[in-house]
């Protein structure tokens, strides 16, 4: 019961962090026909979670967060989900765009991941 609790927690730092982050993009942004504050976030996050996959792998971080972190806050973060329905629009009115979308997102968050893993083991070591 206790980790289900830790995981809602995290998931509703990381959800309304998200809301935040789209609604700064949507208030700068004279365009907003590309979803750049999902890619934003969905980026953020995955430097986060590579930089939380060295601590954790290092025991640095206590166990008892790790549900929180990693599947409440990162889950609710970043969006497959919102990822997916923006790239099918964005397919649907322009292909160009819709692949662009598709390869930022997964070839910038991959290579996110690696970067936070990288910058926390030079950090750490």
């Amino acid at each position: 019961m206790q980790e289900i609790l830790h995981i809602s927690i995290g998931a509703s730092i990381g959800a309304n962090l998200r809301n935040f982050i789209v609604h700064i993009f949507k208030a700068i942004s004279l365009n907003y026909s590309f979803p750049i504050g999902i890619l934003f976030a969905n980026c953020l996050g995955c430097l986060l979670a590579g930089f939380f996959l060295h601590l954790n792998s290092t025991k640095a971080v206590p166990q008892f967060y790790t549900p929180l972190i990693s599947i409440g806050f990162f889950g609710a973060l970043t969006t497959f989900s919102t990822f997916a329905v923006d790239s099918i629009k964005l397919l649907r009115v322009s292909f160009s765009s819709g692949l662009l979308n598709i390869f930022s997102n997964l070839c910038i968050c991959l290579l996110l991941i690696w970067v936070g893993e990288f910058l926390c083991k030079k950090i750490y070591s």
